[in-house]
């Protein structure tokens, strides 16, 4: 199934410690953000460490002192602490039902489907503030070509360190076969198949 494959592409979170309040409190942060992420059992395997001492390691250690309980800005300080380097990718399936896909790096970290447009809109806009430092290449299928010119527009008044890309979208849910609740399967995939082509840069 999809989802199995995308949760083993997940961010992997290290908790040092035993603290079920933070624990709970983090996953649940993550679920809320629709960022996907696994739980690992060693700090070695882990893209952000949860501790109490981070003396103790080298790099993407969060201290458990620094969480506020306030989801932005938990978010935003675990977001400096691992996302500083490399740029984000975006891929967007604009319409009514919008496929969503997030890659940092080799990791896939975000494919969600988002209902209504201006639902989806909000969600990007929000997701790539997040993101306030990086370089930020968006790709947009621009089979509703109206839906795609207004996003643009909207992303690029909002954001300067972007690069926008519009998509063909021919042939990217060829192979989907779903029914029902399952149809939306389709955006998802789509929104991964627009991020991994070439396409005509708008900006």
């Amino acid at each position: 199934m999809i989802n199995k494959y995308l949760y083993s592409n997940g961010l992997n979170i290290y908790f040092d410690g035993n603290n079920t309040k933070v624990i709970y409190y983090l996953k649940t942060l993550f679920r809320n953000k629709k960022i996907y992420f696994n739980i690992v059992d060693h700090p070695k395997d882990a893209d952000v460490i949860i501790t109490s001492d981070e003396d103790k390691y080298k790099k993407n250690a969060l201290n458990i002192n620094e969480i506020v309980f306030e989801p932005s800005l938990d978010f935003r300080k675990i977001v400096q602490k691992m996302f500083r380097e490399e740029p984000i990718f975006l891929g967007v399936d604009p319409g009514e039902r919008t496929g969503v896909a997030l890659y940092y790096g080799k990791k896939l970290i975000l494919n969600e489907v988002i209902s209504s447009w201006e639902n989806a809109i909000y969600f990007i806009v929000g997701i790539l503030k997040e993101f306030e430092y990086n370089r930020k290449i968006v790709k947009i299928g621009c089979g509703n070509l109206r839906s795609a010119d207004e996003l643009k527009k909207i992303l690029q008044a909002r954001f300067d360190n972007i690069e926008i890309y519009f998509i063909d979208e021919k042939r990217t849910t060829k192979n989907v076969k779903l029914k029902g609740k399952q149809s939306k399967e389709k955006d998802k995939v789509s929104a991964l198949k627009i991020l991994q082509r070439d396409g005509r840069k708008v900006i």
